[in-house]
């Protein structure tokens, strides 16, 4: 009889590169198989919204499948980032990614085999990279015919600079980190959240594995070397990319966030104490949260809503609430917004002389996350090689009003049935029910959300939110997330109608959030927060509402397993021992 432990594999580095094989494997089997399905049914047994969550929960069930074992990294741009911040050892990133491009190149194999009769029906059996009937696509990335390559190679860099900028901050504990057992489903949250904002243009690979490997199989399988001299050579750029968007948003997270947060106590725990009474603190973090809320807007609208609809916006959104909070919490409470940090300096939990700062860090963020996502979508001056998505869009002008408007990609404006009056009660409405909602969550003497959960949480009632009161004016709630955005259209060349548009709409999304804020504030305090049974205890605040400004000290164990990077192995036969040192 054959034990299970004379199988076990004694070289650490084979075991962690078998576990990075099978993790990618799993991940693009998931999301070519869906892409499969739905380019084959022409999109009968599937949408673009399906592809996106298959590559998700692939995403998901990978990382649970690998993370003991060699930290689930499945992807190159990501061994790089944590080999750059020194996490991870430099001798392992040429195996890793071997591994990760072998295991995607077998998941292809699997896919086109399962899928082979399907595809030849599609196809007429013609296996080719352009014209209705390619199938290329459904393995590798390719970019629409209008794309410049700066454009698509910029796309690369920003959207894997985001999933690293995102994925570092979970597992951070001098922050307030995500729980470890639910790491991978925040992962695949991170993952939809970047392809339904960043993925129109190019299909949003962000990983030189998950193209690399699939572009190698249609190689061999019969596509020819077209895969690889399409779009004058353009596979090239999913494969250098990603690996600097990932150092680069590795950067922005040491820079902005983590050498500004407290320094660890020399105890077992790390203390996070009140902010409020530390004057150090810097500025909120610039809302690079912009990025996922505005590039879904742009991608649903310059796609004529065949990559993107309400619903993923509206989704985008949220989780960019989500990160944005997971990212700043620690340094400035991850407020993010003006008519948040307002109301809590009326109910005395934030002081008055950080507000004027923040509300400007706030507004500079919105501002340069428009002009981001601008660079993205838009390109005059690559007008010569090609119309990017924004132009293509707007027939080459740049419009306020009309069917090809896209001024609303950045800013919000009313319906063409909305009065100013009641744009407004719907701005106050929507803005009083979102500080209910964050008071609620951090209220310690209610029922409040765990604190690792809290910016989910957070995220979720934006979403829920957006859902249900966006109809009217598009659901700013924040003052800078409209004002950052209208002013950069202003200057980027829409003119002065953004600001006289819709009767000098530009007013109402500035002053209703603020309006809004102080009553679901006092409606807090008058219905819920007076009549707590326990009435010494002190409210704690709420992590965007500067939970952190009011929040009385708080102990995080750091004796948890971080998810990644895997430096380091637990020996089998040494599990309890391994057992007893995590208990204690």
């Amino acid at each position: 009889m054959i034990r299970p432990r004379s199988l076990r594999v004694r070289s650490p580095l084979i075991r962690e590169c078998m576990a990075e094989f099978i993790g990618t494997f799993v991940l693009l089997l998931f999301g070519c198989a869906a892409a499969a399905q739905v380019k084959t049914s022409q999109e009968t047994k599937g949408q673009f919204l399906s592809v996106n969550m298959a590559f998700s929960v692939g995403v998901m069930s990978a990382m649970y499948l690998t993370k003991g074992i060699s930290g689930a990294h499945l992807n190159p741009a990501v061994t790089l980032s944590f080999c750059v911040l020194g996490k991870v050892p430099w001798r392992k990133i040429l195996p890793y990614s071997l591994c990760q491009v072998l295991g995607a190149y077998m998941a292809s194999g699997l896919v086109y085999l399962v899928y082979y009769e399907a595809i030849m029906q599609f196809s007429g059996g013609v296996l080719t990279v352009y014209g209705p009937n390619e199938t290329a696509s459904i393995f590798a990335t390719y970019p629409p015919e209008y794309l410049s390559v700066t454009r698509s190679f910029l796309d690369q860099v920003v959207g894997t600079g985001m999933l690293m900028l995102c994925i570092l901050s979970l597992e951070e504990k001098r922050n307030t980190p995500a729980p470890t057992e639910l790491i991978p489903p925040i992962v695949a949250v991170i993952v939809l959240g970047i392809a339904m904002s960043m993925s129109a243009n190019c299909g949003g690979a962000i990983n030189p594995a998950r193209d690399l490997g699939p572009r190698l199989f249609t190689l061999t399988a019969g596509w020819g070397t077209e895969v690889f001299t399409c779009y004058n050579y353009w596979f090239w750029v999913p494969l250098v990319a990603p690996p600097l968007g990932g150092v680069l948003g590795s950067t922005m997270y040491l820079v902005f966030i983590e050498w500004h947060l407290p320094e660890p106590e020399p105890s077992e725990n790390v203390q996070i104490s009140s902010a409020a009474s530390n004057g150090t603190r810097r500025p909120p973090e610039q809302k690079e949260a912009m990025l996922f809320g505005l590039g879904s807007m742009a991608q649903t609208i310059t796609t004529r809503n065949t990559k993107g609809e309400y619903l993923s916006t509206s989704f985008a959104f949220g989780f960019a609430t989500t990160f944005g909070v997971y990212i700043s919490r620690g340094v400035s409470g991850a407020q993010l917004n003006p008519a948040v940090s307002f109301s809590m300096c009326v109910l005395g939990r934030h002081q008055w002389r950080k507000f004027p700062f923040y509300t400007l860090s706030q507004l500079l963020g919105s501002f340069l996350g428009a002009a981001t996502i601008y660079a993205l979508f838009y390109g005059r001056v690559f007008a010569y090689l090609c119309l990017d998505a924004i132009m293509h869009y707007g027939e080459g002008r740049l419009t306020v009003t009309g069917p090809t408007a896209t001024a609303s990609i950045f800013a919000t404006y009313p319906a063409d049935y909305l009065s100013i009056f009641n744009g407004f009660v719907d701005q106050v409405i929507g803005t009083a029910t979102l500080l209910v909602c964050l008071l609620a969550l951090s209220d310690q003497r209610n029922s409040a959300a765990p604190a690792q959960l809290e910016p989910l949480m957070s995220g979720m009632a934006v979403f829920a939110i957006d859902l249900s009161m966006g109809g009217n004016s598009g659901c700013a709630l924040n003052p800078v997330r409209d004002l950052g955005p209208r002013l950069f259209t202003y200057i980027a060349g829409w003119g002065e109608e953004v600001f006289y548009a819709g009767n000098c709409w530009f007013w109402v999304p500035l002053v209703g959030p603020f309006v809004g804020s102080l009553v679901g504030a006092c409606f807090y305090q008058l219905f819920i927060e007076l009549h707590h049974t326990n009435l010494d205890l002190k409210p704690k605040g709420l992590c965007i509402g500067n939970k952190m400004a009011t929040l009385e000290t708080v102990e995080l164990n750091i004796n948890y397993r971080k998810p990644f990077p895997r430096d380091t192995q637990v020996d089998v036969e040494n599990t309890d021992e391994s057992e007893e040192r995590a208990n204690a």
